[in-house]
C-alpha cells in the first residue's frame, strides 16, 4: 500500500500543486532533502530502522509539507490555513522537548515527527508497541498522557492512505 501511495505523491510533489474533486487546491512542497546515510546518521538515539515505511518516506520526501491549504484575501500575500507538516529530522529532539519535557526522556521508544497545523493534532511511533506504532495525538489531553489516551493507532502506511483517499480532510481515524 505504501509504494501505490508513495507514487501518487510523487506525482503530487512533482506538480507542486494538486485539485482535489471537490475543487480545492493543496500544495505539496519539499522543505528538506535527506541522503541516505544522513538520515542515518540523525537517527541515533531513535529507535526508527532503516527498513521503516517513515524512514523510507523521508528518504523520497524529507522534510515537507502535504495537503497545505492557502487562503488569499484582496491586496494581501497568501496565509497558511493548514498543511500537514513533516517536521525536519535535526529538529526533533527541540520539537520534541518544546512539547513536552517528558517526550524527550526516551526518544528510542517515543517521539512526534509531524503537525497539522490546523487542528493543532501531533503524529509520532510509539515503538514499544509491537503493531500499530504510530499514532494521531489531540490537544484534547496533555502530551504526557498521550500514549495512555490516544485511540488512534495504526500503521504509518494506513495512515498516510488516509490522507490521500480523504484528499487530507481526514487526519485522524474515526472512533470504533
Amino acid at each position: 500500500m505504501l509504494k501505490e501511495n508513495i507514487r501518487t505523491l510523487r506525482v503530487r510533489f512533482e506538480q507542486g500543486k494538486y485539485t482535489s474533486d471537490s475543487g480545492i487546491e493543496f500544495s505539496f512542497k519539499i522543505n528538506r532533502r535527506y541522503e541516505h546515510k544522513e538520515l542515518k546518521s540523525l537517527f541515533l538515539g531513535f529507535g526508527i530502522p532503516e527498513k521503516s515505511e517513515y524512514f523510507e518516506f523521508l528518504i523520497m520526501f524529507g522534510a515537507c509539507d502535504i495537503f497545505a491549504k492557502y487562503k488569499c484575501q484582496e491586496g494581501m500575500t497568501e496565509i497558511l490555513m493548514q498543511s500537514i507538516e513533516f517536521f525536519r529530522v535535526e529538529k526533533l529532539r527541540e520539537i520534541n522537548a518544546s512539547v513536552s519535557d517528558v517526550l524527550i526522556e526516551d526518544l528510542s521508544q517515543f517521539f512526534l515527527v509531524a503537525r497539522n497545523s490546523y487542528s493543532g493534532y501531533y503524529f509520532g511511533f510509539d515503538l514499544s508497541r509491537s503493531t500499530n506504532t504510530f499514532g494521531i495525538f489531540t490537544v484534547d489531553s496533555y502530551p504526557e498522557d498521550w500514549r495512555e489516551d490516544t485511540d488512534a493507532w495504526c500503521d504509518f502506511s494506513e495512515w498516510i492512505n488516509l490522507l490521500i483517499k480523504t484528499d487530507g480532510r481526514r487526519s485522524r481515524f474515526s472512533k470504533k
